[in-house]
Formats: structure tokens, C-alpha cells, sequence
């Protein structure tokens, strides 16, 4: 629950609340700030927030709750896409605006140029296009943005009445995919409703929150844009969801922001597949010549959006004998296509009983590339606890203590035949601990896998 800055008592000293968003830019700058300070610093490296307008100080608090979760240190954020409701008729069920009518109170927002290139291809998708009104509240919404990512290059897409679910859903996708990107949905304080009021958006996310994301909340009844965010979301961890009151003023009685974060991904085209599986070729056989890995382009083409993606993989070789080679990370700090350069490098060189191939075994070496879900934290009390967590086959493990950590991929379990409990044991004597030990200060996280 989002904390909301009290009203001044009678009498205090304190200064009063300033119910309505400021018109002077310092003033505004101040606000801002205030409402973030309330907020907090909780942060859970979110991609996607959906905050109501910030107009007022009751949906400023809420909107500081869903800014304040977005924090990225690997990844931080260089580019935003505000989505929002058009206010009037457009040309494409999704509109991406033109650059001049990105304005907030705060002045002119940087626009992004390269908006057009790196959503292109997205169903339902038009513009760039000038004189397209998008939801009025848009510029509020562009003042908290600006302010939290002065460094940020934003763009704006109007969806309109004729949007489809999925097709709002594919951009937010596509948002969250991209590398240093954070989707901002500009989410109204409550459904429009007839006689007696509708179901209030904070109903249908708590309501949602509770059904693990299913039935209840049906959000398919509220129109393109929150059927979407619900369909995206779906395979993302939720992390929070803030209520508070709203303004009185518009009869709104609750306002909502709810963080999610990509916990799983739709599996890699076998186009994209093949591709990585060539830039790990030319980095084995770079290792083969002594050269470093093979250079990746930043920009790899906006056609291959999903190989920017910061996303744990690993790369795996024939090791000594019937054992494996394994170079990777469940904590990626740069675009999967790098990570993929990094490690199919790194998995030649780093064992010493298995020599360095040549330049001919380089060409023909068996390569294997696993894909990780993001990691999720498992309550760790015991050794038996984090067994009964965990699908046999299905889910890899993570443990931690400290500075050691150890991961067992999906696919040990069906090699090695391992009980769940077999699997958290052995992974547990890989970060030093006896057989019958366990310790409090271990986490453990289970993944799933895409190999190929």
C-alpha cells in the first residue's frame, strides 16, 4: 500500500498538500520529488508499470509507487514507451505519435527517433503521425518521466478503441524484450461505468493479484489496453500492486499501480535460434586463433529485437569423458546475443584437462545453448522446502551462499536421475556444504530452460 502525503493539521507549521499537479516547473520538480520520497525505494528491477495519471497528489502517490519500483543497475533505463488511451479516432489500432507531441510541463521530452525502427513490425501498429490526440493525461504522465529518467528517449503510442488484447499486449511484449526499455501505462483511476460505477480498476487488480492472474478479475471487459497489460503480464512476476483513495472531485473510490517484472519469454524463432548458433561458432573458432569473441554489433537489427534482450544463457560443449563443458550466467548484465559471444568463447578455453581445439575441431565442435526464464526466489528454510518447490525435469536450481553459487540445469535431472531432493543436495555440496547441512543464509531460485 502506497503511502499518500497527509494533509496539513491546523495549526502544524507544515505546509499545505498541493492537491492539484503544479504549473510552475520548480514547483513541479518539488512535487515530484515529494511524492517519490513518500514512496519509498523498493525496487524490483520492474519493465513494466501501469500507474494512473498523476494529476492530483492521491494518484501522484500511487503513479511514485510504480516509478519508485523501477530500478535496473545492469540494465537502467535509456528508453521509455508511454502507452495510453486515445482520446480521439486514429488510423491503426496502435498509434505511435509523431516526435512533436511529446510535451510535458517540465518542456519538450527527448524524443525516440529510432521508435519507429525497433517497434516496427508489431501487428496493429501505425504512424509515426502528427495532430493524433492521444489520452489528455498524457502530458502528466510525461513530467514523471522526465524527472525519473532525465537521460531517457521516450515514445508514445495511442491505443485506440479498435485495439485487439494481443496486439496490445505484442508492445508490451516487445517493450519489455528490449534492452534499457520500460513501458509506462498511463491506466485511468477507475472503469468507466454507467449508473453506480463500474468495477474499480484497484478492484480488478487485487482481484487479479488473488487469482494468480486467471478468473475474477475479467479483464477482458475493459477494453483493449487493460486486456492487454493482463495478457502480457500473465507470464511475468507481479510484484506489487498500490491502492490508495482517490479524488473525491471525480468520484473515483481507489486508483491502482501494479510492477511486473518478464519471468518467462516466448521461445526464440528458429531463424533467431540459427543466428546465435552462429555467433557461437565464430567465437569458438575465434578461441581456436587466440582471438577474443566475436564482436557483436549493438545493434544487432532491429528485425532481431529478442537477441538484445538481457536474459541469463548458457553455452555448453563436450567436456572429459561423458562430462560437460558449461560457461554462462543466471545473472546477464549485457544483450543475450553478447552474453551467447562471451561464453561460447569462454567454455573452450576455461578447462585445463580439455585442450584448446583447433581451427578444423572449431568448425564441427557439438555446441548447445540453453536459455534461461528469469530466475525466481524460492522460500529457503529448509533443504525440504526448497525440494517440494521444485518440478522434477522442468525446473534448473540456483543456490547461493554468500559469494559461491551453483547452478544445475534442466536437463541433469534426466541424465542423472535425480529426486528432488537429490537435485538440492547435490547442488548444495557445490557451494561447499556437507550432505546433511543447510544454513539460513542460502537462497535458492528455480529456473526453466530453452535449449537448442
Amino acid at each position: 500500500m502506497s503511502e499518500q502525503p497527509p494533509s496539513a493539521a491546523e495549526g502544524s507549521g507544515q505546509p499545505d498538500v498541493i492537491d492539484r499537479m503544479p504549473d510552475d516547473p520548480d514547483g513541479l520538480r518539488s512535487w515530484i520529488a515529494d511524492h517519490l520520497a513518500v514512496a519509498g525505494s523498493d525496487p524490483v528491477g520492474a519493465y513494466a508499470i501501469w500507474v494512473p495519471p498523476p494529476l492530483d497528489h492521491a494518484s501522484a502517490a500511487v503513479a511514485a509507487a510504480g516509478y519508485a519500483a523501477v530500478a535496473r543497475p545492469f540494465d537502467p533505463v535509456m528508453r521509455v514507451v508511454v502507452v495510453g488511451r486515445a482520446a480521439s479516432a486514429t488510423v491503426a489500432p496502435l498509434t505511435l505519435l509523431a516526435a512533436d507531441a511529446l510535451v510535458s510541463p517540465l518542456g519538450p521530452v527527448p524524443a525516440d527517433g529510432e521508435a519507429a525502427a525497433w517497434l516496427d513490425g508489431l501487428p496493429g501498429l501505425g504512424g509515426p503521425m502528427d495532430g493524433v490526440a492521444a489520452d489528455p493525461d498524457l502530458a502528466a504522465q510525461l513530467a514523471f518521466v522526465r524527472h525519473c529518467f532525465p537521460d531517457a528517449v521516450v515514445a508514445a503510442v495511442a491505443v485506440g478503441d479498435q485495439a485487439e488484447a494481443a496486439q496490445v499486449a505484442g508492445l508490451l511484449e516487445r517493450v519489455a524484450g528490449t534492452p534499457g526499455a520500460l513501458a509506462v501505462v498511463n491506466g485511468d483511476a477507475c472503469s468507466h461505468a454507467g449508473e453506480g460505477g463500474a468495477r474499480l480498476q484497484a478492484e480488478l487488480f487485487a482481484d487479479w493479484m488473488e487469482s494468480g492472474g486467471h478468473a475474477g478479475a475479467r479483464p477482458e471487459d475493459a477494453g483493449p489496453l487493460r486486456a492487454g497489460f493482463f495478457a502480457a503480464a500473465k507470464p511475468w512476476r507481479v510484484t506489487r500492486a498500490s491502492i490508495g483513495a482517490g479524488p473525491a472531485a471525480t468520484g473515483a473510490r481507489g486508483l491502482a499501480a501494479l510492477v511486473a517484472e518478464p519471468v518467462a519469454y516466448a521461445e526464440l524463432a528458429p531463424g533467431l535460434r540459427a543466428r546465435l548458433h552462429r555467433i557461437a561458432r565464430a567465437s569458438v573458432e575465434n578461441a581456436a586463433r587466440y582471438q577474443p569473441p566475436q564482436m557483436i554489433d549493438r545493434v544487432l537489427g532491429f528485425e532481431a529485437w529478442s537477441l538484445q534482450a538481457i536474459r541469463p544463457v548458457f553455452v555448453m560443449a563436450p567436456g572429459h569423458g561423458h562430462q560437460r563443458r558449461e560457461s554462462g550466467t543466471w545473472q546477464p548484465t549485457r544483450p543475450l546475443a553478447v552474453e551467447v559471444a562471451h561464453h561460447a568463447n569462454r567454455v573452450v578455453i576455461a578447462d585445463p584437462i580439455v585442450p584448446r581445439p583447433s581451427q578444423e575441431d572449431a568448425r564441427t565442435l557439438a555446441l548447445r545453448i540453453a536459455v534461461l526464464s528469469v530466475p525466481e526466489r524460492l522460500t529457503a528454510a529448509s533443504e525440504t522446502e526448497v525440494a517440494q518447490q521444485l518440478n522434477p525435469e522442468v525446473d534448473g536450481l540456483v543456490l547461493r551462499r554468500g559469494n559461491r553459487q551453483a547452478v544445475l540445469m534442466p536437463d541433469v535431472w534426466a541424465d542423472q536421475r535425480y529426486t528432488p531432493s537429490k537435485a538440492v543436495s547435490v547442488t548444495k555440496q557445490r557451494i561447499g556444504l556437507r550432505s546433511e547441512a543447510w544454513a539460513d543464509d542460502i537462497e535458492a531460485y528455480r529456473f526453466v530452460a530453452e535449449f537448442f
